[in-house]
């Protein structure tokens, strides 16, 4: 016991398997539910507003951290996101 409670010990493949089969009950009932294809349409809109979000954060955090870098001469800060330097 850890904590008070018990912990099953599962293998990472039982965890695996648990998690898709909830997936996929979740996509049973959105698919089947009346009103599914709406509710379907709202996730893939807010999934597709998430990953936006989080690229336009990773942009913003790049920006910040390589200010210097962006302060440069054109070429030099193209240099730097283009290529590799070795």
């Amino acid at each position: 016991m850890r904590g008070g409670f018990a912990n099953p010990s599962y293998t990472g493949s039982v965890k695996a398997a648990r998690n898709v089969a909830i997936i996929m009950l979740l996509a049973l009932v959105i698919a089947f539910l009346p009103g599914g294809g709406n509710a379907a349409a709202a996730l893939i809109t807010a999934l597709t507003m998430a990953l936006m979000a989080g690229v336009a954060w990773m942009v913003y955090t790049l920006s910040r951290e390589n200010q210097l870098t962006l302060a440069t001469p054109p070429m030099a800060a193209a240099r730097f996101y283009t290529a590799p330097s070795g």
